[in-house]
């Protein structure tokens, strides 16, 4: 499910910043590299020539680690640097400099063990073992390993933005270590490495400062959730496997799968009702992602329930009716989504479906009916005939059971001929018969794109405030338009360009990708987690050109308005350049 769609975002490039410096900026780079290695060109060049001194080793040993410490601690101003410049051009500076500082300290401990300590191994291991600034800096140069290792576009993509990032926050660690064995060998003049060492303590201020920042200014994606919606200590969010305990159909077209843990113990993961999963699928040897909502209700922790159409060209719906059997297990990320309802600040609500929309209405439904939630509650559901009815005997039960849970069915089709109920789509006159009190009650509103947006429209027009109606949408896989299967095109659209402007790479984007989907083909490493627009984790900014995109929870207005988009959700309206 995807909320309806938002206006195009619009950025132009700036102006002020050349291209050499904030396009693709190939010539800076070089230049970046070429002074890095001049220190390493100039010292061997001085050795040769016998020009370092009376202990020519021994200045030697202290320019590679001076230099690498440097590097390191140069690398870690880029971000703040960047952030209140706002010049995004300079991240790409960064990872050079915490690769070339990594070499740097390996000259370094190189030139100590070849020629200080005459290629003896156990003299060398005797020397950084019984002097604690060595071994201090040696404990630098170890955790600087595993930064240099992953610090290629492969090991990004292989582990996944939050581990690369989470792995990474060790060079802060290995500066603090290295300018320790800097400021310890040191002698009398301690200015510079008292300097570096204000510097990198500096950092870690503006660190912490920018943490505090960051969350008063973007509250969490998960708000704080009900007593009855968190029970026990369960996680808020959780990726791992699920197991299919059961198949049920509903309809001919629509069967709902049961998923659960193969231990049989409950579910491990807190969610609301009206949330959805991200599902990782094994299809045709590709790993294909989708998101579905979940039609149970966290009041049943025991197991999850998703309730799928097949669509005849639906790749996954497909997968699900004639693939998924019982016993299968699926990966799965979850929850995600803000189509949630919360019952203590109302004493009624509307929800509305349509068609396989019921699925996050049948999950508020039955959460608020499992608590015996005492406010009214009126679901209008639009069908196109009575045997497309889904959870047709449930939504019986319960408006038999509750005296405050009313059903009204419109069908759209094929009504028989002795219905009495409401015909037709739904619109404020309906809205208005079945629900006179409409205006009063905040509305929940699941269905087909084209039904949502109308919905909505005539929900404004009866009275409902637009900031208590609450929309989740999403374009029919029938209505879309087959892709051809070589080229994973759609028919008759046309593709525009998009400019990676810090990877200086361009390609042709398909009608129907996202940014990232084209990002993920050419190699541009964009972080990510969710691909629902809700984590913010592929949060980057649009440097020219117009996007489009169907979700947007996670930008605030301040990202909104700096041109900031999500790589998951935005589709190119014509040719594009991303700072990425």
């Amino acid at each position: 499910m995807t909320a309806i769609s938002m206006p195009p975002v619009r950025r132009p490039v700036s102006p002020t910043v050349p291209s050499w410096i904030g396009g693709n900026m190939p010539i800076a780079r070089f230049g970046l590299i070429f002074c890095l290695l001049v220190p390493l060109a100039l010292l061997a060049w001085d050795a040769r020539g016998h020009r370092l001194g009376v202990n020519a080793v021994n200045y030697a040993i202290h320019t590679t680690g001076f230099i690498a410490i440097l590097c390191l601690v140069l690398s870690l101003v880029v971000t703040p640097l960047r952030q209140l410049t706002n010049w995004n051009w300079l991240v790409q500076f960064r990872r050079a400099m915490g690769v070339y500082a990594f070499y740097y300290a390996c000259a370094h401990l190189s030139i100590y063990f070849w020629w200080d300590r005459g290629r003896n191994l156990s003299s060398t291991f005797h020397e950084i073992t019984h002097r604690y600034y060595l071994a201090i800096g040696f404990s630098s140069l170890a955790l600087m390993a595993p930064l240099w290792a992953t610090s290629f576009d492969a090991a990004i993509r292989a582990m996944g933005g939050t581990w690369w990032k989470r792995l990474h926050r060790l060079a802060y660690v290995a500066a603090a270590l290295g300018c320790a064995h800097y400021y310890l060998q040191s002698k009398a003049d301690k200015r510079v490495p008292d300097l570096l060492i204000a510097i990198l303590a500096g950092l870690l201020l503006w660190r912490a400062v920018a943490a505090i920042v960051h969350r008063v200014r973007m509250p969490a994606r998960s708000k704080a959730m009900p007593a009855t919606a968190l029970p026990g200590a369960k996680a808020r969010s959780w990726k791992g496997d699920l197991q299919v305990v059961g198949v049920f159909g509903e309809t001919p077209t629509v069967s709902t799968f049961r998923l659960a843990l193969p231990d049989g113990t409950a579910v491990p993961f807190a969610f609301r009702a009206g949330q959805y999963l991200n599902l990782s699928l094994p299809i045709d040897g590709k790993r294909v992602s989708r998101s579905y909502t979940i039609a149970s209700p966290p009041t049943r922790d025991a197991c999850i329930e998703l309730t799928i159409k097949r669509e005849e060209h639906g790749q996954v719906s497909h997968y699900f009716h004639d693939t998924l059997k019982t016993g299968h297990s699926i990966t799965v990320s979850a929850p995600v989504g803000r189509f949630t309802f919360d019952s203590t600040s109302t004493e009624g609500v509307l929800l509305i479906a349509g068609g396989v929309g019921i699925t996050p209405v049948m999950s508020i439904l039955r959460d608020l009916t499992d608590r015996c939630w005492p406010g009214k509650i009126d679901l209008v559901f639009s069908i196109r005939s009575l045997e497309d009815v889904i959870f047709a005997d449930e939504l019986r039960l319960l408006a038999a059971r509750h005296p405050n849970v009313h059903v009204h069915l419109t069908i759209t089709r094929d009504a028989p001929a002795k219905w009495a109920g409401a015909r037709g789509r739904i619109t404020r006159d309906v809205l208005k018969q079945l629900v006179p009190d409409v205006a009063s009650r905040p509305a929940f509103v699941c269905g087909p794109d084209t039904m949502a947006a109308t919905v909505r429209d005539e929900l404004i027009a009866l009275g409902v405030p637009t900031a208590r109606i609450t929309l989740e949408s999403f374009t029919p896989v029938a209505a879309m338009p087959a892709a051809d299967p070589a080229t994973g095109e759609t028919p008759g659209t046309a593709t525009s360009t998009i400019t990676f402007a810090r990877s200086d790479r361009s390609a042709a984007s398909p009608s129907g990708k996202s940014i990232l989907d084209v990002a993920e083909a050419v190699g541009v490493p964009i972080d990510f987690q969710c691909r629902s627009g809700i984590c913010g984790t592929c949060r980057c900014k649009l440097l020219s050109g117009d996007v489009t995109m169907a979700v947007q929870d996670a930008l605030t207005d301040e990202d909104k308005a700096e041109g900031y988009i999500l790589a998951c959700q935005a589709h190119p309206a014509g040719d594009v350049t991303i700072d990425a």
